[in-house]
């Protein structure tokens, strides 16, 4: 079976995959969702509509603890992802949907704070993330923002925010098994190549987040929705 996130092939008909240990199956996933996810809803109200989101915990390394939303929240009737919107209006919500889905998402991770434990205790939840940012990349390929001021410019930069995202996700769940196997327990995570390549891709996705943030905040701001910090992208 080939795995949805790290595309590697697991033969037979495992429960996950033998690699980044991602769950296969509806049941898999609501395992792991069950293990990885504490859920507090959250209405927003954003614009003309109201919407509930859902908050998971994901490990903040570099800064002790911190928190991210999850790829799950609930949406007002008629906002269906597969639309095809053609006015500025359409448009500018098309974008703001793929922006809400996980602000904040990108895990910071710093080999100087943490145990082996608490990274080993996190690779769900890091999953989690990456099954999000997947999602996001691939929303994002189909939005049509040929009405809005810059919309080229911004799809650009969402496009390679999230990649970059996707990439420093990949890498630090490498590193997560890699630490796993180490089984160093309450000692100090080893810095191996997977780290340092998960700390490279994401200072690349800090900075095409922050102009998604710049592009992003004059449609904003004309289509009564909200601007994003660079962080909440």
């Amino acid at each position: 079976m080939k795995c949805p996130v790290c595309d590697s092939i697991t033969p037979s008909a495992p429960l996950k995959c033998a690699h980044c240990g991602t769950y296969f199956g509806a049941t898999g996933v609501e395992e792991e969702r069950q293990a990885s996810l504490t859920a507090v809803a959250k209405p927003l109200v954003r614009g003309h509509h109201v919407r509930i989101v859902a908050t998971a915990v994901v490990l903040l390394v570099a800064g002790g603890s911190g928190y991210a939303p999850a790829d799950q929240y609930a949406r007002t009737p008629g906002q269906a992802d597969s639309a095809q919107p053609g006015t500025t209006d359409e448009q500018a919500r098309a974008v703001d949907d793929v922006l809400f889905a996980a602000p904040g998402l990108a895990p910071l991770w710093s080999v100087g704070l943490g145990s082996c434990d608490s990274i080993v205790a996190e690779i769900p939840s890091l999953q989690a993330s990456l099954r999000t940012r997947q999602s996001q990349l691939k929303r994002t390929r189909r939005l049509r923002v040929d009405r809005l001021t810059g919309g080229p410019e911004l799809r650009h930069a969402m496009l390679n925010a999230y990649q970059y995202s996707l990439d420093a996700s990949r890498a630090y769940l490498a590193w997560s098994h890699e630490v796993e196997a180490e089984n160093c327990a309450a000692s100090t995570p080893p810095e191996t190549g997977d780290l340092r390549q998960g700390e490279a891709a994401d200072e690349k996705a800090d900075r095409a987040k922050e102009q998604v943030a710049s592009l992003w905040d004059p449609i904003a701001s004309s289509q009564d929705l909200f601007p994003y910090a660079s962080e909440e992208i």
